[in-house]
């Protein structure tokens, strides 16, 4: 995917969420907690990565969500690896059914293998558009679009993700 593209896929999703405007089943409010899942697949040099995240956030404000996340990846030929870290999540539109966001991650990979001696462990950064769209007052399918940029003793490396996920918000969440 391209910068261009990404950038029209914002576009799109906040023209979606002006246009909603059910506001009936918005989840995002104040002191509400997200608990979710999301799932990665890539397909990368013959390659086939899968990846898994669980998250935790809460909504001090219901446009503001930083947040914790613990992460699984089972690359093709070698095992499982962690990664763990956190995310600061803006939410535009808030109220609606429909609620683009844009945000940052940082995380840490744990038990990445070791190749020819040298720590195999990253730093992972993101940079993401994010879409919520509720199909109930406290459930919502998640799409995230991000470029991410990794940083190592082995190598660096760079390029567009999409994951796509479901989450529910509870506490003052649920309107």
């Amino acid at each position: 995917m391209h910068h261009k593209s990404f950038a029209f896929m914002l576009l799109l999703c906040t023209a979606g969420a002006i246009t909603a405007a059910d506001e009936e089943t918005a989840g995002l409010a104040q002191g509400s907690f997200r608990v979710g899942g999301s799932l990665r697949l890539e397909s990368f040099e013959n390659e086939t990565n899968a990846e898994f995240e669980a998250t935790l956030g809460f909504l001090p404000r219901p446009y503001l969500e930083p947040g914790l996340m613990l992460g699984m990846t089972k690359r093709e030929g070698t095992d499982v690896f962690g990664k763990a870290g956190a995310s600061l999540l803006w939410h535009i539109l808030p109220s609606r059914s429909v609620v683009p966001g844009v945000g940052v991650q940082l995380t840490r990979t744990l038990g990445y293998p070791v190749i020819s001696g040298e720590s195999g462990n990253f730093t992972v950064g993101e940079v993401f558009g994010n879409l919520e769209v509720f199909v109930s007052p406290s459930l919502s399918f998640t799409m995230r679009g991000a470029y991410q940029s990794w940083w190592g003793e082995l190598f660096d490396s760079r390029g567009f993700v999409f994951r796509a996920g479901i989450s529910t918000f509870l506490g003052a969440g649920g309107r």
